[in-house]
């Protein structure tokens, strides 16, 4: 994944916590706001630039920016130059047009009621079983929405990990993309079957690694 929208109410909170999500893939990071038109056209001259080593842009105050200003930073989403990556702070998701969203993974640190525990609890013992207990587990899944319900929780309580910082960040963005990368192919009408055994595959081996 190249690009993350951080939701929190507290600027600071999510500036530094963006911050220290940047380090689970770069040592570079930049501090951008993007409350006007010129200011997004600015980041778009400097990526234009060849970056050697993944760099992080963190873009603050993207709830301020027009929607003229987000439709010119859509293209830098969409077509991301090597090595960089944007890390976007809001307040509110429902002050980013749908596109920009789309685009991002979504990293909510404002309170919300908590998911019910089995729920939770069912997800964490998932992950920690064994290829074949995930094979026997997923037998069930038949349904195409039932599995893309499946990756959403899966993802969700990814989500919730990485801001109560259970895991190693760099497990959990390898996680995501992941578990992304399958929500996109279900819904994109890949066979769920092999969708199911390819994840459960590649995410025993991404845990067996580190």
């Amino acid at each position: 994944m190249h690009a993350y929208l951080i939701i929190d109410k507290q600027q600071e909170k999510a500036v530094e916590f963006a911050k220290n999500f940047s380090k689970s893939f770069s040592k570079i990071f930049y501090e951008f706001s993007v409350s006007k038109i010129e200011d997004v056209r600015e980041i778009n001259k400097f990526t234009r630039f060849a970056f050697d080593e993944t760099t992080t842009l963190i873009l603050k105050d993207i709830e301020n920016a027009t929607e003229e200003s987000m439709n010119v930073l859509l293209k830098n989403l969409e077509e991301p130059q090597k090595n960089v990556r944007f890390i976007l702070l809001a307040t509110s998701i429902n002050k980013i047009i749908p596109t920009v969203i789309s685009r991002c993974q979504i990293v909510n640190l404002v309170s919300q009621k908590p998911k019910i525990k089995s729920v939770d609890n069912e997800i964490e013992t998932f992950l920690q079983m064994h290829i074949g207990e995930k094979f026997t587990y997923l037998d069930k899944v038949k349904k195409r929405e039932e599995a893309i319900g499946f990756v959403k929780e899966i993802i969700g309580f990814l989500h919730n990990s990485l801001v109560q910082g259970k895991e190693n960040l760099t497990v959990i963005r390898r996680l995501l993309d992941l578990a992304q990368n399958t929500l996109d192919a279900l819904s994109a009408n890949g066979n769920v079957t092999l969708q199911l055994t390819n994840f459960s595959v590649q995410l025993t081996i991404l845990r067996k690694n580190y």
